[in-house]
Parts: C-alpha cells; sequence; structure tokens
C-alpha cells in the first residue's frame, strides 16, 4: 500500500496534476486505463482491434490536448 501511494505521489508530480484541467485530466485517465484494457486484451480478434483503436484514439487527445514539458 506504501508503495501506491508513492507512484500515485510521482504521478501527481510528473504529471502535474494540480495544474490540468478537468478535460486534461479526464483524458489522462482515459489514457491510462485504455493501456491497462490493451494489455488485457488478446483471446478475442474483434476486442483486440476495438482495444487498438481505443488506445489510438486516446493516444491522439493525450498528445493533442495534454501538454507536457519539455526536458
Amino acid at each position: 500500500m506504501k508503495e501506491a501511494r508513492e507512484l500515485c505521489e510521482l504521478l501527481k508530480h510528473d504529471m502535474q496534476w494540480e495544474r490540468m484541467t478537468l478535460k486534461q485530466k479526464l483524458i489522462s485517465v482515459w489514457y491510462i486505463l485504455s493501456f491497462v484494457v490493451l494489455g488485457m486484451s488478446g483471446d478475442s480478434v474483434l476486442f483486440t482491434l476495438v482495444a487498438v483503436a481505443n488506445f489510438a484514439a486516446s493516444v491522439y487527445c493525450m498528445a493533442k490536448y495534454v501538454p507536457m514539458e519539455d526536458e
């Protein structure tokens, strides 16, 4: 449980969660969840195609609407 809290704190700091708008937060959560669904897909070809399309859409929205700092 301690590691999960530390991971959440790291993500909040790295993604600058406090500075994001509600729309940006929702897109970020969608991206994370679609990545998880993509990892779970595999048995059904149709489910895999839908998961890949969902992941591609979330990546596009993440790149377009959620600005990231260059390091």
